[in-house]
């Protein structure tokens, strides 16, 4: 059984990412977990798509809206997750200093996915097609 991690922006809305968080769950098994971290965005596209599919889907919130609280929830998606897909949108002010860390590709808005991908090691960056 494989566990994925679906993480990424809340920026671009749920509708944004949908086909593109589809296609990826479907490319795997049907055993696979799917996991998240219950912010709106990304999170929740993953959510809605996995129960769709009838994909087991685990999500991890924050205990409270506080960046220690994100950060505790974010390690704990990385270390459950055998791979992590960081959904990002387009590069808008800073690129993403998390994937300049992993030495990957960083010319896109930065995301806590991309923190908890690089906390992963084996993470993917998939940019948002149409950012609302």
């Amino acid at each position: 059984m494989t566990t994925i991690a679906i993480v990424g922006s809340s920026h671009c809305g749920e509708a944004a990412a949908y086909e593109q968080v589809k296609a990826l769950i479907e490319s795997y098994p049907e055993d696979t977990v799917v996991i998240s971290g219950g912010a709106k965005g990304v999170d929740t596209t993953a959510r809605l798509v996995a129960k769709e599919l009838g994909y087991e889907f685990r999500e991890y919130m924050p205990t409270k809206q506080s960046w220690p609280e994100f950060k505790k929830r974010n390690l704990l998606i990385a270390k459950e997750a055998d791979k992590v897909y960081s959904f990002v949108d387009p590069l808008r002010n800073k690129p993403c200093y998390h994937c300049a860390k992993a030495q990957k590709d960083n010319q896109h808005q930065v995301t806590g996915g991309c923190y908890t991908g690089l906390h992963n090691g084996n993470y993917e960056v998939v940019e948002i097609k149409e950012c609302e």
